[in-house]
């Protein structure tokens, strides 16, 4: 039996340049791309739904690091989030009402 974490994450781009707002007018599309990261592989991935970002992470063991990146289709660019998610089996971060809203940063 394969063992899973599932996070409903919503994203906002707050992306500044010398204390100046770059995004404006900015949203989620349809072919943007949330996914999961346990070192280089790819555990994880979800297109949005209504805004929202349904990510079902398999695979890792128990209290692994897990590495959020965001593709924006729109912007044409890689993000990757401030902080790394504690993997943990049958675990749900976020939900409906109060989704997971990571920081983000330009991926290297």
């Amino acid at each position: 039996m394969t063992s899973s974490m599932t996070v409903i994450a919503s994203v906002d781009l707050s992306l500044t340049y010398a204390d100046q707002v770059q995004s404006t007018g900015w949203t989620v599309e349809e072919d943007d791309l949330l996914a999961a990261f346990d070192g280089n592989q790819c555990i994880g991935m979800a297109k949005p739904s209504e805004g929202l970002f349904y990510l079902y992470v398999t695979a890792p063991s128990n209290g692994s690091e897990v590495t959020l990146k965001y593709y924006s289709a729109k912007l044409k660019n890689l993000f990757t989030a401030s902080t790394t998610l504690t993997y943990g089996n049958d675990a749900i971060i976020g939900s409906v009402s109060k989704p997971y809203a990571p920081q983000w940063k330009v991926a290297n």
